[in-house]
């Protein structure tokens, strides 16, 4: 989530993934829980595969 705090928002969340995924060494998958643990938590609200905060 530190990674986005300094994005322009919406966000395209197949880049999110893949800047996250290399930035951290993760694996996509990874990143897509993470993902989905902040949508279902109000912190993100996804829309048409793009990101926005909430």
């Amino acid at each position: 989530m530190r990674l986005l705090n300094n994005r322009e928002f919406p966000v395209d969340r197949a880049a999110v993934t893949e800047l996250a995924a290399g930035a951290y060494e993760m694996e996509d998958d990874e990143v897509a829980a993470i993902i989905e643990y902040a949508v279902e938590r109000g912190v993100l609200v996804e829309e048409a595969g793009r990101l926005d905060r909430a």
